[in-house]
């Protein structure tokens, strides 16, 4: 019996943690502030946190998982400023250029308001499950310094999605059977 309730322990633990990211100097679904030079400078730390965001420690910024994730770079404040992003050095991809915004206009030190504004260079990128190590290079700084944002995400499995669904239209059924 002793043996039965040690082993259902351990499955306990192993579910618990099944698909948790294991971090290492960043975690999953925060949002982290970077500084940075001019062009051809790789971003460095940042020591400023705000309401919705921590100050990154120094680069290499790396971590662990055994999802897949989305990792997610964006400029802010001063729009203008583009990025190349690599993984061990192997470049995975660029912010896109964006259109000269003209005048500064109003500047945002959100993140998720800079990834719905078009006039902020900002890209996504899936990461299946494994080890990153990644650094960010300025590829366009107009104005020779500033700050972005990046974030690694944790992608809702396919099969999470249906439960969830499901879920919903039952609570529609249910609700619509006292109606009645």
């Amino acid at each position: 019996m002793k043996r039965i309730l040690m082993s259902m322990g351990i499955v306990l633990l192993v579910m618990a943690f099944a698909g948790s990211a294991l971090a290492g100097p960043i975690g999953l679904d925060q949002w982290y502030r970077f500084q940075f030079g001019s062009t051809g400078t790789f971003a460095t730390s940042s020591p400023v946190s705000g309401s919705n965001y921590v100050g990154a420690d120094t680069p290499a910024w790396t971590i662990t998982t055994s999802v897949d994730t989305l990792l997610t770079v964006t400029d802010a404040w001063i729009r203008g400023d583009e990025f190349e992003i690599f993984d061990f050095g192997s470049s995975i991809g660029s912010t896109p250029v964006v259109a000269d915004p003209g005048s500064l206009g109003t500047e945002t030190e959100d993140p998720e308001v800079a990834i719905l504004d078009p006039t902020y260079s900002w890209a996504s990128f899936l990461l299946g499950a494994g080890t990153y190590s990644f650094t960010i290079k300025v590829t366009d700084s107009p104005y020779g310094s500033g700050a972005g944002f990046f974030r690694v995400a944790s992608v809702p499995e396919p099969s999470s999605l249906l439960l969830l669904g499901t879920g919903l239209i039952g609570l529609a059924g249910f609700r619509r059977k006292f109606r009645s």
